[in-house]
């Protein structure tokens, strides 16, 4: 081989390797490649716009994945001030800027100082997260404050809305203030799932400091405001200290965990191993775990079990009796409107936390025309029950409904001004 030729495959050679070099080299953020093993890596604020720039530009023709689908991304730092949420895209505006990757915040804080009064997007961190996102050690500082009245506008620390999707080991300082609803984690799990096959949605392991407040007829909660999903939803090892405040008078539900839960169809729904600290203080319905709970034409399967209630839930006076409105309930306030018959079973939970409403029970409050059964088992209630009506240690009212109440203990004071109360129930 001659010399020229030679220096013709040394130079080609070396062509090919700096073009593999260049292929390989991150092309975001502050380094990282996507993948599992090598994530993006997200050091500053700029990052995060980064982010939300590539996210918002979407528009992907493998739907439902997007620009973010299985691609990872990494916090490494304290970041903040954020003003704007990652992803707006609901199936409400037909838009696919909603975030379905995975990103890990691993224990760094995350400041928000968002008002977003106008428009249709949820906030927080994220705006919507789609089918297939994982969200996990994420630390959330600052507020989120959304006064817009469109339905869709759910402000929570970590996403606005969210289906399919995971949150893991997330905590919340911040203060959330919403005008539909508001939750401490997630603002609402969505009813919107155009995939062929049923999605399951998971909450676990967060904690939730700071106050949520809700200003209209919708849901406050310390992990969810609501949930609207015909999906399956488990909410499991979470923990509520900050206070819930639904401070618009009208058909308000709030709940330690949870603000309000409504299902269409027969899938089963979970929340398990949770605890609520903080005061629930609302104008119609609620509860230490759940607020208010409604089903759609075929109804869905709602099991709670192993939750604690330590906090005080109370109705404001102007609507104590108005019939219907003014339930407080240790676990649940409220069942209510259902077509369907699937059973709902509370078992293994405890309330020790003092409850006052118009109707008011230890475990359970009240119902509201229900078809269905309650299966309630095991459960404890220490806490003193106040009601201006019935108040039960267990139950409150359980006139129009079909209840199974086993193995249930009271040990707390229950005082009725004008009503029934008992020990176990206080109208049967």
């Amino acid at each position: 081989m001659n010399y020229l030729v030679k220096i013709i495959i040394v130079a080609v050679l070396l062509s090919l390797s700096f073009t593999d070099n260049l292929i390989a080299q991150p092309i975001a953020f502050g380094g990282g490649y996507g993948t599992e093993a090598l994530p993006y890596l997200i050091y500053t604020k700029a990052h995060l716009e980064e982010l939300a720039d590539s996210v918002e530009m979407s528009n992907s023709d493998d739907y439902p994945h997007n620009w973010s689908y299985d691609k990872y991304f990494m916090v490494m730092n304290d970041i903040g001030p954020i003003e704007r949420s990652i992803g707006c895209g609901t199936p409400y505006n037909s838009r696919t800027d909603y975030f379905n990757g995975n990103f890990d915040g691993q224990n760094y804080t995350i400041t928000l100082m968002m008002d977003a009064n106008t428009g249709y997007c949820a906030s927080g961190l994220f705006g919507f997260c789609y089918t297939n996102a994982v969200i996990k050690n994420v630390i959330i500082d600052g507020y989120v404050n959304q006064l817009s009245a469109y339905y869709t506008t759910s402000p929570g620390s970590i996403a606005g809305a969210i289906i399919g999707s995971e949150i893991i080991n997330c905590i919340n300082y911040a203060e959330i203030t919403g005008t539909y609803c508001a939750g401490g984690i997630v603002g609402m799990v969505s009813t919107y799932n155009y995939t062929s096959t049923l999605v399951l949605t998971v909450i676990e392991d967060c904690i939730n400091y700071g106050e949520v407040k809700c200003n209209s007829a919708a849901g406050s909660g310390g992990i969810v405001g609501g949930n609207q999903s015909d999906d399956s939803l488990l909410i499991t090892g979470c923990i509520n200290n900050g206070n819930i405040i639904g401070i618009i008078y009208g058909s308000t539900s709030v709940g330690g965990i949870i603000g309000y839960w409504r299902n269409n169809t027969n899938d089963f729904n979970v929340i398990e191993n949770c605890i609520n600290f903080g005061e629930v203080k609302g104008t119609s319905w609620a509860g230490g775990i759940i607020g208010w709970v409604t089903e759609g034409w075929y109804g869905g399967n709602l099991y709670l079990a192993n939750n604690v209630n330590c906090g005080y839930i109370k109705i404001d006076s102007t609507y104590m009796y108005s019939y219907g409105y003014g339930i407080a309930g240790g676990i649940v306030g409220c069942i209510a409107l259902g077509y369907g018959v699937a059973p709902h079973t509370i078992t293994n939970c405890l309330n020790i936390g003092n409850i006052e409403g118009n109707s008011a029970g230890g475990i359970f409050g009240n119902t509201m025309d229900y078809n269905g059964d309650v299966f309630i088992s095991n459960c404890t209630n220490a806490g003193f029950i106040k009601a201006n009506t019935i108040a039960g240690g267990i139950v409150g009212d359980t006139l129009m409904q079909n209840y199974n109440i086993i193995n249930c203990i009271n040990t707390g004071v229950i005082e009725g001004e004008t009503g029934i109360t008992g020990g176990i129930a206080g109208e049967e």
